[in-house]
């Protein structure tokens, strides 16, 4: 790991009989007595389809049974510090039977710390939505009247927990012109807040230019990946109301469709159709947001269920897609992407049956088509029981919506992480560190070092393994490039 990174270690225990457990893990020193801070977690198996499925991580703070015959993993959760000294530092795991005391296994665990730091600006931005009144109906009356803990109290909690996760929330806490929300916008760990008055700028709201205001975005919600000729002519009359406070505004719009359309934004044929939605968004929209299957290019048409946003009839009357994308870009726009609950394998996704890497390899790929940021709609969409093991979850999308759970029914007021947060976090401080890599060495390298793990968005590598080989390699060679 580098300094001022996270990075998680896995192991499992797997008794042969029912037992129950107390894991203890010593410090991580180096040779001259210095430390590297870490947390223990356990994974949650939740019931998919009748199998349990790894993802929620709940703090170990107590013994837990684990059952004969099943494997239950937990996580070291390590966190270095800007100042963090470089080199290894070593640890012991131990395992204890919690009834008996005795222990009856230990293992050695060591980290070895680059000799370089990720600076608290993040180069990919991010763009999650947190629904507050999910967190609130999630704990009990008498949690908010016995706590102590306010409603506002626990959204900052979970507001900040995601924070330390590098990944921004839209909907800053209290509004971004609020004295919380300012601070926090100031921060240099954010790089992204919404604004939702389209009649009144960031400025004037404030009545002075902030220092933040680059990071302001404007995501009109009911304009998401539009479909109907109304949404179509809100893009407009939003954009018009803007650009009169805000000329320099930046403006995103998830887009998952390409229709074909009259130049005054009615849906119509292709063959009566004077422009499509590309043509036109590019009159209100500055930060394009396709899915990542729009970047399918037509000689991975041989991939079974491989993706097109546009048709071969649109390529040739309008253009390729990736090609007017890098015309606009080329001209000053942003290029964005959206994960959600589509499409999925053959591509990475984030959900609890995508494969543990795809999480990571996402940001790989975001890096390989100079995608700068990443919005997702929802990050606590919890319209399930994900704690009942007994019954299976209703749905085919699962863990679509929601990145953590309700730290409730474990009595803490924030948030439990989930396995697919923390791949989310490493592919962000990958892609941290490949932009790095580019400033030290160029564009090629980081380029050759990017195709290491992913050639295209439907060719890249699901081995952790071999993953886990690339980015010591590309710590390495930064670390190296940069003495």
């Amino acid at each position: 790991m580098a300094k001022n990174e996270a990075e998680n270690c896995q192991f499992f225990i797997s008794p042969e009989k029912t037992f129950n457990v107390n894991v203890v893990v010593d410090e991580f020193r180096n040779e001259s007595g210095k430390t590297v801070p870490f947390e223990l977690y356990y994974e949650y198996y939740h019931n998919i389809t009748g199998e349990l499925v790894p993802d929620a991580l709940p703090p170990f703070t107590s013994p837990i049974s684990v059952e004969g015959g099943f494997s239950q993993a937990f996580i070291i959760q390590l966190t270095s510090l800007p100042e963090t000294e470089s080199g290894t530092y070593n640890s012991t795991v131990h395992i204890y039977d919690a009834d008996t005391g005795a222990e009856i296994k230990r293992a050695a665990v060591a980290v070895k710390v680059w000799d370089f730091e990720l600076s608290e600006k993040t180069e990919l931005c991010t763009a999650f939505n947190l629904w507050g009144g999910y967190i609130e109906n999630s704990y009990s009356q008498q949690f908010w009247e016995t706590s102590g803990y306010s409603h506002a109290d626990v959204y900052d909690n979970y507001f900040e927990f995601f924070l330390k996760y590098r990944v921004n929330i839209m909907n800053v806490s209290h509004g971004i012109t609020s004295g919380y929300g300012a601070n926090h916008m100031s921060k240099d760990r954010v790089n992204t807040g919404g604004w939702y008055n389209y009649d009144v700028s960031v400025t004037e709201d404030l009545g002075y230019e902030p220092a933040w205001k680059d990071k302001v975005i404007y995501y009109p919600g009911d304009c998401d990946e539009p479909r109907t000729n109304t949404q179509f002519a809100n893009l407009i009359n939003y954009k018009n109301r803007i650009i009169r406070n805000t000329p320099d505004y930046r403006m995103v719009i998830p887009m998952e469709r390409n229709l074909d359309l009259t130049d005054d934004g009615t849906i119509t044929t292709f063959a009566q159709a004077d422009t499509d939605s590309v043509g036109f968004l590019s009159r209100a929209v500055n930060v394009w947001c396709p899915k990542i299957s729009a970047f399918t290019t037509r000689d991975l048409g041989f991939i079974s269920r491989a993706e097109y946003l546009q048709t071969k009839e649109q390529d040739e009357k309008y253009g390729e897609f990736l090609d007017r994308i890098r015309k606009e870009v080329a001209e000053g726009d942003e290029l964005w992407t959206y994960i959600c609950m589509n499409p999925t394998e053959p591509y990475v996704n984030w959900q609890l049956l995508s494969d543990g890497t795809e999480a990571v390899v996402s940001a790989w790929q975001m890096k390989k088509y100079d995608i700068t940021g990443v919005l997702y709609w929802a990050a606590n969409l919890w319209k399930v029981n994900y704690w009942n093991q007994s019954q299976p979850w209703t749905g085919d999308s699962y863990g679509d919506g929601f990145l953590v759970y309700s730290g409730y029914s474990f009595g803490l007021p924030y948030p439990i992480a989930s396995m697919r947060l923390e791949g989310i976090r490493d592919g962000i401080e990958d892609y941290q560190m490949l932009c790095m890599l580019e400033e030290a060495l160029g564009e090629e390298a980081a380029d050759e070092m990017v195709n290491r793990v992913a050639t295209s968005v439907l060719t890249y590598t699901s081995d952790d393994d071999y993953l886990h080989a690339v980015r010591v390699l590309l710590g390495d060679t930064l670390e190296a490039a940069l003495r």
